[in-house]
């Protein structure tokens, strides 16, 4: 990783400022989600809830599990390299189904997350002639929206330098680094030990019922096939989604730098 961004801090006013100057309609924002299992501090979350980003310990066991379950991953593919269904040629999902970005940018988890959130929380199937999306959550014309066009049909690789090479998406996030309550660490800090990973639905077809982890350093997007989220479920559904979130937890029952955010509608 030859580029580095300044770290983002995990605060939803921060994650809202950006992916709204990205180009996510105001309608839509980030707000704390302090529990997973206390029906009382979940009942003040919003509804529906669009995405969640989590911040967790890069642990020794969590890195274990990660090579471990990329091998498996690899494994179960077809070995074409013309196969849209291979993880190192397109996006780990037949027919581009969840849209990934592989990270090759130091210390870009959390925009890496949010541009993972904008690609994939909001149906992006309709378009006017002139390509640019029919859907309202990401703004015609904006950066998110551009970006998101223009990678959509690139292979892994090529989207990777794509996000490496755009100077738009490198300034905005260096404008919103700086917004913490806290000092964000230098861009090319080696002694960052979180990371942020995003959880959706995937873009479009058969896997949008399905919750989709989103995490750069994988081999590709994490499609669980075994989650229904059909019939108004949404990302918080206490039996076909947050299990899957709280096996992080389970990894690092000693360790407490966790944080989630969850996008909700605004209004």
């Amino acid at each position: 990783m030859s580029k580095a961004f300044v770290p983002l801090e995990s605060n939803p006013q921060v994650f809202t400022a950006l992916s709204h100057a990205l180009g996510l309609s105001p309608k839509y924002e980030f707000t704390d989600v302090f529990s997973l299992t206390d029906p009382d501090l979940l009942a003040f979350i919003p509804r529906p809830v669009h995405a969640l980003i989590l911040v967790f310990p890069i642990s020794p066991a969590y890195e274990q599990f990660r090579r471990e379950a990329d091998a498996r991953a690899v494994e179960t593919v077809d070995s074409d390299p013309a196969s849209p269904a291979r993880y190192s040629a397109i996006a780990g999902t037949p027919a581009q189904n969840a849209l990934w970005y592989p990270q090759t940018i130091k210390n870009a988890c959390g925009t890496y997350a949010i541009l993972h959130t904008l690609a994939n929380a909001f149906p992006r199937s309709s378009e006017d002639g002139n390509g640019n999306s029919g859907d309202a959550a990401i703004l015609p014309g904006s950066l998110a929206d551009t970006l998101l066009r223009e990678t959509e049909g690139l292979s892994v690789e090529d989207r990777a330098k794509y996000l490496e090479a755009s100077c738009p998406l490198y300034d905005v996030h260096h404008q919103y680094a700086a917004a913490g309550s806290t000092d964000a660490p230098a861009a090319d800090d080696d002694n960052i030990d979180l990371h942020f990973v995003a959880f959706t639905r995937a873009a479009r077809g058969a896997d949008g019922d399905h919750l989709v982890e989103y995490d750069g350093r994988r081999v590709g997007p994490i499609v669980h096939l075994e989650s229904d989220l059909s019939g108004g479920r949404d990302i918080l559904d206490p039996e076909h989604s947050l299990p899957y979130v709280l096996e992080y937890f389970k990894r690092e029952k000693e360790n407490p730098m966790f944080s989630i955010i969850a996008l909700v509608d605004s209004e």
